[in-house]
């Protein structure tokens, strides 16, 4: 299949395989990617879909179920010799009080997943440097803005401290 502008990476299991055995990454735009899926599921396969960018709301809504490249640990290029920062979306706050939690992926099983993580207002600051108010910090939850953090312990749970919205680096 042909690579177009604006690629969406999607794996499928089951039903793109090469002669090795191995899964095909197909690339195309989210139209054609839309398409496919929805044939793929008339055939009772699975789609799954890994993204960063630029990806529709519609195929994102159309796969049984969509990865956020950002949030998969060692999938961005360039980290190997730093220690990487943990990255997470809040999916609670309490806007009033200044806290919330976030919800973040060891890997890409189902299992993968905690959403424990503790957040403080005072622990967080923007990227581009203006002042946190209770209402930017509960927007983080509203806009599904990806965080990025250092973790430590508190009473035995896990903490996120000097987190930032995260950006991606562009090349």
């Amino acid at each position: 299949m042909p690579v177009h502008g604006e690629a969406a990476h999607l794996v499928a299991q089951g039903s793109l395989m090469s002669a090795s055995g191995i899964p095909e990454v197909a690339q195309a735009r989210d139209g054609d990617m839309l398409r496919l899926v929805e044939a793929l599921q008339n055939q009772g396969k699975r789609v799954d879909l890994l993204s960063f960018s630029n990806t529709s709301e519609a195929l994102r809504r159309g796969v049984d179920t969509h990865y956020s490249g950002y949030l998969v640990p060692g999938m961005l290029p360039g980290h190997d010799d730093a220690e990487e920062r943990l990255r997470g979306i809040m999916h609670w706050v309490n806007e009033e009080k200044g806290f919330g939690f976030l919800t973040l992926r060891s890997g890409l099983g189902a299992n993968e997943v905690r959403e424990d993580v503790f957040l403080h207002i005072n622990d967080f600051e923007h990227a581009d440097g203006r002042s946190v108010t209770n209402k930017s910090f509960a927007a983080l939850k509203t806009y599904q803005r990806i965080l990025e953090f250092d973790a430590g312990e508190q009473e035995g749970k896990l903490k996120a401290l000097r987190a930032r919205e995260f950006q991606p680096e562009v090349e």
